[in-house]
């Protein structure tokens, strides 16, 4: 394998000739990397309602990022509103030319569940599979983007534009952070086109669906229950048992929303999927057993197509209203189902070079959980919302990425930049 310095050095060659022998000089050191990734932690612990812009959870993948950064030679810059969650972001080519791409996915993983089989942030590599937490879910992406970078600063190639890398915060939250993607889109670093750095490369998801998160309290009365006026009924209130009437009461809300649906413009990429709804997906209440539970809290994810709208969906909770029960709704989370045409330039681009190097023909179609693509997509920036390496488990146990998937997602997502930016 060359050096870092014999690679720099290296005198230009026909790009047809060196690109692969360069990836595959490369393929050891990009895997080594990403078990460095896997064995950092940085497991986001927060909800969109409560998180914390000082707590440095990804500063030590970044770090890792910004010292491979320093390795190669590629220029960077921190991009945060706080130095301990700063996003990353390095750029490739023309820096001034009018066009570029950017290749956006995240350093945050979801803390690892308990029924790990093993150590999840072991980084151990077994029958061509790195595993551990955030394997596939995105530093696999990481490793793949980052070394789209390399190879094209090292190839020495003219692009007709440039390449924005992002490894952004606070993804997995809920992809509604107001410190990573968002946050760069606002400091204006935008682009003609985006691909979100998600698992899976068989399909180009050209969208994603929505979803609406929001917190139903119920309010009771506490009392004690070896209490003469709770033994009467003349005191006390158990708002667990209210919130049981309205979970019962709200059981066909799946049903109600999905027939509302059916009345309104359905895109074709979603004739598959529907309206789905986990209530409730947490709850918990009652502050001790001998207490009548004065308040319970009760958790609410619905995932969206279009067609769909928050008025819709706040209409059809309000037959709650009968009930007679103290209640509080809160709004958590709302990001609607988006999708581009799959006539979008990037679309097509990104389906030769998948032909290309992996040898199969993508199914276009959309992506069931929503990322960051949305964000993008509502700025009018055509987005793929998320191509990347093979993997599995992901939010779930004993997490894997494919290797040679990390290397062929690299060399698709190479060809891709180069006929989207055009070289010389």
């Amino acid at each position: 394998m060359f050096t870092v310095q014999e690679l720099v050095e290296m005198p230009y060659v026909s790009l047809n000739k060196s690109l692969h022998d360069l990836m595959n000089k490369m393929f050891k050191d990009q895997i080594s990397f990403l078990r460095k990734l896997v064995k950092t932690k940085s497991a986001n612990p927060y909800t969109p309602e409560y998180n914390n812009t000082e707590d440095p959870i990804e500063r030590e993948v970044a770090d890792l990022i910004l010292e491979k950064a320093n390795e190669y030679g590629l220029s960077y810059k921190e991009v945060g509103r706080t130095k301990e969650r700063a996003n990353i972001v390095i750029e490739v080519g023309e820096k001034d030319g009018e066009h570029s791409l950017i290749l956006n996915t995240h350093m945050d993983t979801i803390v690892p569940p308990k029924s790990y089989s093993f150590d999840p942030y072991s980084g151990a590599i077994k029958d061509g599979r790195v595993y551990g937490v955030g394997a596939a879910d995105a530093k696999g992406c990481i490793a793949s983007f980052f070394y789209v970078g390399v190879l094209l600063e090292l190839l020495n190639i003219q692009l007709g534009g440039k390449v924005v890398l992002e490894f952004v915060v606070d993804e997995e939250p809920g992809a509604i952070s107001e410190i990573g993607t968002k946050y760069l889109l606002q400091k204006g670093i935008v682009g003609d086109a985006a691909i979100i750095g998600e698992p899976g490369c068989k399909i180009i998801n050209v969208g994603h669906r929505g979803g609406y998160r929001f917190k139903l309290i119920t309010y009771g009365e506490a009392i004690h229950t070896g209490s003469l006026m709770w033994e009467r009924r003349k005191r006390g209130r158990n708002a667990i048992i209210d919130m049981i009437k309205i979970i019962n009461e709200l059981s066909d809300l799946e049903n109600v929303l999905n027939s509302v649906n059916r009345n309104a413009a359905k895109n074709y990429l979603f004739k598959d999927r529907k309206i789905v709804v986990t209530f409730p997906a947490i709850i918990r209440g009652g502050e001790n057993v001998n207490v009548v539970p004065s308040i319970c809290e009760a958790y609410d994810d619905i995932r969206l197509v279009p067609g769909i709208t928050k008025d819709d969906i706040k209409r059809a909770i309000e037959k709650i209203e009968r009930l007679n029960v103290n209640y509080e709704l809160k709004d958590l989370v709302f990001v609607p189902a988006v999708y581009i045409p799959p006539q979008e330039p990037i679309v097509k681009i990104l389906k030769k070079n998948i032909i290309k190097v992996m040898g199969y023909i993508p199914r276009i179609g959309i992506a069931g959980p929503w990322n960051d693509g949305w964000i993008f997509i509502n700025k009018g920036i055509p987005t793929i919302c998320g191509f990347g390496p093979i993997g599995g488990g992901v939010h779930g146990k004993d997490e894997w990425v494919d290797v040679v998937s990390v290397k062929n997602v690299t060399l698709t997502l190479v060809g891709t930049v180069l006929d989207f930016l055009g070289f010389s």
